[in-house]
Protein backbone atom coordinates (compact mmCIF):
# COMPACT_ATOMS: atom_id res chain seq x y z
CA UNK A 1 0.00 0.00 0.00
CA UNK A 2 2.99 2.61 0.46
CA UNK A 3 3.94 1.80 -2.80
CA UNK A 4 0.45 2.79 -4.17
CA UNK A 5 -0.16 5.48 -2.08
CA UNK A 6 3.21 7.02 -3.65
CA UNK A 7 1.96 6.35 -6.86
CA UNK A 8 -1.38 8.72 -6.16
CA UNK A 9 0.69 11.40 -4.61
CA UNK A 10 2.65 11.55 -7.82
CA UNK A 11 0.05 11.60 -10.38
CA UNK A 12 0.23 14.87 -12.11
CA UNK A 13 -3.57 15.77 -11.10
CA UNK A 14 -3.08 14.93 -7.36
CA UNK A 15 -2.35 18.48 -5.72
CA UNK A 16 -2.75 17.56 -2.31
CA UNK A 17 -2.84 14.29 -0.05
CA UNK A 18 -3.34 14.22 3.09
CA UNK A 19 -2.22 10.83 5.14
CA UNK A 20 -3.67 9.68 7.98
CA UNK A 21 -1.79 6.31 8.40
CA UNK A 22 -5.08 4.07 7.99
CA UNK A 23 -6.40 6.23 5.43
CA UNK A 24 -5.26 9.00 2.83
CA UNK A 25 -7.17 11.62 1.19
CA UNK A 26 -6.23 12.90 -1.86
CA UNK A 27 -7.32 16.30 -3.70
CA UNK A 28 -7.61 16.71 -7.44
CA UNK A 29 -8.25 20.46 -7.90
CA UNK A 30 -7.01 23.03 -9.90
CA UNK A 31 -7.55 25.41 -7.41
CA UNK A 32 -4.77 24.26 -5.68
CA UNK A 33 -1.60 25.61 -7.59
CA UNK A 34 1.26 23.57 -5.43
CA UNK A 35 1.24 20.11 -4.67
CA UNK A 36 1.00 19.52 -0.92
CA UNK A 37 2.02 16.58 1.41
CA UNK A 38 0.67 16.50 4.90
CA UNK A 39 0.87 13.16 7.44
CA UNK A 40 -1.32 13.31 10.50
CA UNK A 41 0.20 11.07 13.16
CA UNK A 42 -2.30 10.47 16.30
Amino acid sequence: MERAWETIKSHPSVTTTIDLFFIGIAFVSPDFKAKQHFTIKF
